[in-house]
């Protein structure tokens, strides 16, 4: 792939972080071609008074391992966003169960 097509992806990989949740400060996404030949995807989102969102995933193809890592970063997202509800949510089943 070229380096503008690679530019690219990160690109709207950024956007669609950034579309996802308005209130995040920065996306920083890092690139590196190891010396198996798979790619390693770092993507770090940083929320304000909350906590900064690392993911880290490893593929054979550049694309995949970078949607692997968005992927993952927008589920941590999501759980820093909706702390309480999740914790509800867990409180409802345990006591459910438990009855």
């Amino acid at each position: 792939m070229k380096r503008t097509g690679k530019a690219r992806e990160v690109f709207k990989v950024k956007n669609c972080i950034l579309k996802a949740a308005s209130n995040i400060d920065y996306v920083e996404v890092d690139l590196q071609q190891l010396k198996t030949g798979e790619y390693r995807a770092k993507i770090k989102t940083h929320l304000p008074r909350r906590k900064t969102a690392v993911s880290i995933k490893k593929d054979r193809s550049f694309q995949k391992a970078l949607h692997k890592a968005q992927e993952a970063n927008l589920k941590q997202v999501e759980k820093l966003l909706k702390p309480k509800l999740r914790k509800l949510s867990i409180k409802d089943f345990s006591v459910d169960y438990a009855a």
